[in-house]
């Protein structure tokens, strides 16, 4: 439409150009042409109207294409600009996520570690508190307890009345081995009560120097586990005074539990009442 009304604007341009240079030629051709003349400026001056008016129209049109595409490119660009802070924000909220769970993952695994190392040494040092046991009971020497008896009986017999004839008591006694281990290498200390005197020694027995007076030692090599001394017999001369009185001994050896007194334990001594005749 544009291109019709620009060839029209020419056309009308022409008519009036000539027009101005041929006056001659529309004086002479009367009332019609003139009439013509007219109609076509009417013609033009509408058509250079309507023209303007569509051109306004086009360019409004043209505004507002504008217009809606600068608004298109506008919200465009803020979802845009939104989209992208949501993603920067959305990465840095799963690398916070992620590191926190790393974090965790991290903290865990050195925990487990931690418990698997502590089990491992737990296990280790048992085991070398077993082992180390097990060595301890290598270690030890099994020791005998040697054991005075008035009696040859399971269990020792500690106590019994005996008669005094002219102030001499006679009386035997064993020492005997009830354990499972040898007694070895070791010594028999026999004593009496302090007011007392021997009469007569048991067998093997003596006098050891610097020992007191009450004492008797009897020396051996071995007594067998479950076995003992044979029964020992001799006479003690107790004072009148006297209605009972202490006699017993304690053994020393390489293999015996160590004596842990010099006195008489009452395991190791037996009372004697005294019958008088």
């Amino acid at each position: 439409m544009a291109d019709v009304l620009g060839y029209l604007s020419v056309a009308l341009f022409v008519l009036i150009s000539c027009a101005g240079f041929y006056p001659d030629i529309f004086v002479n051709q009367g009332k019609t042409l003139r009439i013509s003349l007219g109609g076509v400026l009417v013609l033009a001056i509408g058509l250079a109207l309507y023209s303007f008016r569509e051109g306004n129209a086009q360019h409004s049109k043209d505004a507002g294409q504008i217009d809606s595409l600068n608004l298109s490119v506008k919200i465009a660009n803020d979802i845009q600009e939104k989209n992208a802070k949501l993603f920067i924000q959305g990465q840095k909220d799963v690398s916070e996520e992620f590191a926190k769970k790393y974090g965790d993952l991290s903290n865990k695994l050195a925990a487990l570690q931690t418990g698997i190392e502590t089990a491992d040494l737990r296990k280790e040092a048992d085991g070398l508190r077993a082992e180390l046991k097990a060595n301890q009971k290598a270690m030890v020497v099994p020791k005998t307890v040697l054991t005075f008896s008035l009696k040859n009986s399971p269990t020792p017999v500690l106590a019994e009345s005996l008669s005094a004839h002219n102030g001499i008591v006679h009386l035997s006694f064993l020492i005997i081995n009830t354990t499972d281990i040898d007694a070895l290498d070791g010594d028999v200390v026999l004593y009496i009560c302090n007011a007392c005197e021997y009469a007569t020694v048991p067998p093997g027995f003596v006098k050891v120097s610097g020992a007191l007076d009450n004492q008797r030692n009897l020396t051996f090599s071995r007594i067998l586990a479950h076995t003992g001394l044979p029964e020992m017999e001799f006479d003690i001369k107790v004072p009148p005074s006297l209605q009972s009185f202490i006699v017993g001994a304690k053994v020393y050896c390489h293999t015996c539990v160590a004596a842990n007194s010099t006195n008489l334990l009452p395991q190791e001594s037996a009372t004697i009442s005294i019958n008088r005749m």
